[in-house]
């Protein structure tokens, strides 16, 4: 999975590498459950799962109702990725193309980006 930063300046484009054997592109339901459930599978999930995302937490839908008549706190309809996915690496960012002959992902890191931990 390659992350790539575009400066719109000539020669000033920088450019990370990342290596995984799984990436998940979408942060939804079924992205995050995808990672967790490969991640529950795998001693070293970190370094196998990599979940890229444009917004750093789940949304339940479904639930929004019940926060807006107070019946629930919006705590219990918003999952942060990285506690959600835990074991699986997480980057904010929006993906910019997908070649799946050479088995790249290039995306446009967050302005917030940092290397997961």
């Amino acid at each position: 999975m390659r992350s790539q930063d575009e400066t719109g300046m000539p020669g000033g484009i920088a450019t990370e590498t990342y290596s995984f054997p799984v990436v998940i592109l979408g942060g939804g339901f079924a992205g995050t459950y995808c990672a967790r459930a490969l991640t529950a599978g795998l001693h070293d999930a970190a370094e196998s799962v990599a979940l890229v995302a444009d917004q750093n937490a789940m949304l339940f839908h479904p639930m929004l109702a019940e926060v807006s008549g107070s019946s629930i706190s919006p705590l219990h309809v918003v999952n942060p990725l990285r506690q959600f996915c835990r074991g699986s690496s997480i980057f904010m960012g929006s993906v910019d193309e997908v070649d799946l002959d050479a088995q790249t992902v290039r995306f446009l890191p967050d302005p917030m980006f940092t290397m997961p931990s």
